[in-house]
């Protein structure tokens, strides 16, 4: 899947205004009525994932689980998780190991 924030041209941090004056821009820029040329699949093709990417981002719930799955970092460094883990082999004979964040 295209990322909707570049189809848009517009940072992952853009406004709901931003979005739509992004998406109207885009969309004069090739509607098939103003853009004067013969239709062709690529052009139909860029045209579609216009719509697509304003019908994601421009609701609220739709563009949060799109940011959920799809994270963007600007810093890609390593996450630290703090795991601690503590022997119970006076409880269980076999010491398995519990594991806890």
């Amino acid at each position: 899947m295209i990322d909707p924030y570049s189809v848009l041209g517009v940072s992952h941090s853009a406004t709901n205004a931003e979005i739509t004056h992004a998406y109207r821009r885009r969309l004069r820029e090739h509607h098939p009525d103003l853009r004067g040329d013969h239709p062709t699949a690529d052009a139909d093709e860029r045209l579609r994932q216009i719509v697509d990417a304003y019908a994601l981002l421009r609701d609220p719930r739709r563009r949060a689980a799109y940011d959920r799955g799809h994270p963007y970092r600007r810093n890609s460094g390593a996450v630290q998780i703090p795991v601690t883990h503590h022997h119970y082999a006076e409880d269980r004979p076999s010491g398995r190991l519990r594991w806890r964040r």
